[in-house]
């Protein structure tokens, strides 16, 4: 678990990376913080987020940009959650009322639905399908040779679907 001022600090380098997309410095995030600090020490709470994979440098005399962990933890503790207005969560319901026909109608529902929350542009990226990986895979015998197949991938992805069968197929060749 973090300090609280190494979560201080996280909190100021993201905000500044987020908004220049420069690495930060230490004494960028001295300036910005609260309490009066060096920027000595600002670095060695640096080192340690760093030793603890939070954050990273380009080069040896760049300032800190973070990394996948970091991001992964800035958003699950540090970042304030908006709470959503009742209009807001009323327009986004209805980007669903239709029923969705497939991956990519998610998706683009997905990224209307992000503009009109942000009043920004927005993509929503999907894996492709041929590097998921196999969870589990349920085979549903239906009638003769049809099969209800079930696939769920690792990341949690599922696809299910009729597929027509050769031969008739009992429940041990399945």
């Amino acid at each position: 678990m973090l300090t609280s001022r190494q979560q201080h600090v996280l909190s100021i380098l993201f905000s500044e990376y987020i908004h220049t997309a420069i690495p930060v410095s230490s004494q960028m995030i001295t300036r910005s913080f609260k309490q009066k600090v060096s920027s000595a020490t600002i670095r060695n709470e640096l080192g340690e987020l760093e030793e603890l994979g939070y954050v990273t440098h380009p080069h040896t005399s760049a300032g800190r940009i973070p990394t996948n962990k970091g991001y992964r933890y800035f958003i699950d503790h540090l970042l304030e959650r908006e709470k959503v207005s009742r209009d807001m969560a009323i327009r986004a319901a209805k980007v669903f009322d239709n029923q969705v026909k497939s991956v990519d109608d998610l998706m683009q529902k997905v990224s209307k639905l992000l503009s009109t929350l942000t009043d920004e542009a927005s993509l929503v990226i999907f894996p492709r399908f041929e590097m998921q990986r196999f969870k589990k895979v349920s085979l549903i015998r239906m009638d003769g040779a049809r099969v209800i197949a079930v696939w769920v991938s690792s990341s949690g992805f599922v696809w299910h679907g009729a597929i027509e069968l050769d031969e008739v197929a009992d429940l041990e060749m399945l």
